[in-house]
């Protein structure tokens, strides 16, 4: 998804998975860049595997919600998530 217009401005979004192996990435960016308001980002596993790691930038991320398959972003206006399965 590119530029994207939302209430609080562009979303760029890239996604890649290696579900088989139990990972699912997420790259987003907001235009423009400041203190947005938290973003979900959702990534259901095909297999239907429960989350079991998040991370953002390569940190341990804990705002995630294992039953609704989410993570909770704030903060941010761009990074990179990768869900573990």
């Amino acid at each position: 998804i590119e530029r994207a217009p939302t209430r609080f401005g562009t979303l760029t979004l890239e996604s890649s998975s290696r579900a088989a192996a139990g990972e699912i990435y997420i790259h987003f960016q907001l235009d423009p860049p400041g203190s947005p308001p938290p973003v979900i980002v959702r990534a259901r596993h095909p297999r239907g595997l429960p989350i079991q790691a998040v991370t953002v930038d390569g940190e341990t991320w804990k705002d995630v919600d294992v039953e609704k398959e989410q993570a909770r972003i704030s903060g941010r206006s761009r990074g990179a998530i990768t869900f573990r399965y």
